[in-house]
């Protein structure tokens, strides 16, 4: 009996061994070994403000929209219902490339394995572990980030956005689709209190060049305040 006893114990060992090798080991029979988090990347946590530096940002970004439109601009806007499709007037969540070009006050937050960027009360996730996007997973208004460091620059590439306006101060901007892409470079100055963002927009869809932006910001201890909105009745 104690034999018996002494088998079934090997054998149960034996197969918490090979689980546990099956789970620590990769398709390709490589290690999954974690990410050691950049040495800056905890310090990009917090609140950054652009304050009242350079020009107003909404105008430069009309401007530029409106001398690289593609054809397919014009039949959008065609087609284009204002009560139907504009979110910020229907108070519905927007696309984070609909802020690339306010340079408003934005918070990050450090979470190791991924970075969670806030902006007007939206939460948009960084992943920073190379993970793929999950089984089942459907394009949408924020898309789908992920992060990687180059040298002191955190770069952060969002695909999978769909398809919307992103502007509608004069007429609708388009922007999403399986070809457009939003890149974002994060470069924080050697004593931490500046951070310089350039992000560049591409949709050959709708833009026949891609649209670039660059903000200065600076730390604050502001606090970030939510506000109600109204929708807008057309």
């Amino acid at each position: 009996m104690a034999q018996k006893t002494t088998v079934s114990k090997r054998r149960v060992l034996c197969w918490s061994l090979c689980l546990s090798l099956a789970i620590t080991l990769a398709p390709n029979s490589s290690p999954v070994v974690a990410q050691e988090p950049h040495t800056l990347q905890a310090k990009l946590e917090g609140l950054w403000s652009r304050g009242r530096a350079g020009p107003p940002p909404e105008t430069l970004f009309e401007l530029q929209a409106e001398s690289i439109l593609t054809a397919e601009t014009e039949s959008y806007r065609r087609m284009y219902r204002f009560e139907e499709h504009d979110d910020e007037a229907l108070c519905r969540p927007r696309s984070p490339a609909a802020f690339a070009g306010s340079g408003a006050d934005f918070e990050l937050f450090d979470r190791g394995d991924a970075i969670y960027i806030i902006m007007f009360e939206q939460v948009r996730r960084v992943y920073l572990d190379d993970r793929e996007p999950p089984t089942g997973f459907w394009p949408n208004k924020s898309g789908w980030s992920d992060g990687h460091w180059d040298g002191n620059t955190l770069v952060v590439r969002t695909t999978d956005f769909t398809e919307g306006s992103i502007s509608n101060n004069v007429e609708p901007l388009p922007f999403g689709g399986p070809d457009a892409e939003m890149i974002e470079r994060y470069t924080l100055s050697e004593d931490g209190s500046r951070l310089s963002v350039q992000i560049n927009l591409q949709d050959p869809k709708y833009y026949s060049y891609p649209m670039e932006f660059h903000f200065d910001f600076a730390r604050t201890e502001r606090t970030l305040h939510g506000a109600d909105c109204i929708p807008s009745v057309y």
